[in-house]
């Protein structure tokens, strides 16, 4: 493993001293690097009202820049959204769909990649969704289920309650030979694995910022890839979407010819001042190894519960693993839950499974205290 000084960004994270926290496929907590910096904008609109605004405005400007870095695109292919659920909506009103198109998605994913698209069944656009099968799902069913009329494919990168981390590359290949949009609801890998949507062929990205970016909530990244910003027709327009917003009387203006045209208006800056420090952090001390140490943990506790005889329910083979594990003990799932939580020990309790996901920050230290308390 790389010598990153982890302690370093631990000390980042107050909450290390309050309780170990193993959540973060939920909602995370924030660092006192974000908190500071949210801080000093509400301060600065405190004392000087709109006088420092563009400060605050090309700090956004810099959230964009490192948010193309991430995830290897342009800045012109970033616009930033309220949460996921808003970055989809921005396709789903897009794109000229006809009575008959289909799109073909994952059964189980979650509601956050689903009611979205089925708001589209009033125009007669049918939503397919393949099996899941142990808590995966397999490329050839993708490929059975794509047809003539199949417009897009959209899967969640990582599966929220099994973890399982569906092979990307190899399903944008097939999209891009069955001439198919291909989109990915990232908000469960985002932060915790690499990705290059070059590489794997990504149309789309959606990705809330509360969860594995480490960001505070009404946050969100909507990738768009450059030539496919023109083809999403505008159904939320507004001032903010014109190439000169402060022109005011010109009222002809053409539209900004980038992802930013889908900002209609003034947008969470707080929260983006949040995600812009959280981007910060992560590509100083780079996503593969931040990725390594997120899998060097989780094979701690996957190895931690598979020596107490504790079936393990989310993939751990080698591509398929990710920041993610969840298992139950039956009858006594709730129990285990309840006793973690009296112990100051969090993590989620989802369609009766326990699912544990640690983080950068997170320690040995922490995964021993989780694992003491399975029986």
């Amino acid at each position: 493993m790389n010598k990153i000084n982890w302690n370093k960004y631990r000390e980042l994270y107050p909450i290390v001293k309050e309780r170990v926290f193993l959540d973060h496929a939920a909602l995370s907590p924030l660092s006192k690097t974000i908190v500071a910096d949210i801080r000093e904008l509400l301060e600065d609109y405190s004392m000087y009202g709109s006088l420092k605004w563009e400060k605050w405005f090309n700090k956004v400007e810099d959230a964009r820049v490192f948010a193309a870095r991430l995830i290897n695109c342009t800045a012109d292919e970033i616009s930033f959204a309220v949460n996921t659920s808003d970055a989809i909506m921005y396709v789903v009103e897009g794109l000229d769909w006809k009575s008959g198109d289909n799109i073909v998605s994952v059964e189980r994913e979650f509601t956050a990649n689903y009611y979205p698209w089925t708001s589209l069944k009033v125009d007669g656009v049918e939503l397919k969704l393949i099996p899941q099968d142990g808590g995966r799902f397999r490329i050839e069913d993708i490929k059975k289920a794509i047809n003539s009329r199949t417009r897009l494919v959209t899967i969640s990168w990582v599966q929220f309650l099994s973890g399982f981390r569906a092979p990307l590359k190899e399903i944008g290949e097939l999209c891009r030979r069955k001439n198919v949009l291909f989109a990915i609801d990232a908000i469960q890998a985002l932060g915790a694995l690499e990705l290059d949507v070059r590489e794997c062929g990504i149309d789309f990205m959606f990705c809330g910022g509360p969860k594995w970016l480490l960001s505070p909530l009404g946050t969100g990244i909507f990738y768009c890839r450059k030539d496919l910003v023109e083809r999403l027709r505008l159904r939320r327009l507004g001032w903010m979407s014109v190439k000169e917003p402060f022109d005011f009387q010109n009222l002809s203006q053409p539209l900004k010819d980038s992802a930013r045209r889908f900002e209609y208006s003034n947008l969470n800056q707080a929260g983006l001042i949040g995600l812009c420090r959280a981007l910060q952090t992560f590509l100083e001390i780079g996503p593969e190894n931040i990725e390594e140490r997120i899998l060097y943990l989780t094979d701690l506790i996957a190895d931690g519960i598979a020596g107490k005889d504790i079936p393990i329910y989310s993939p751990r083979n080698d591509g398929e693993k990710s920041g993610i594990i969840s298992f139950a003990l039956g009858e006594k799932t709730q129990t285990l839950y309840d006793k973690l939580t009296k112990e100051d020990i969090t993590v989620s309790l989802r369609e009766g499974m326990i699912r544990v996901a640690p983080h950068y920050y997170n320690n040995e230290g922490d995964i021993d205290a989780f694992l003491r308390h399975l029986s």
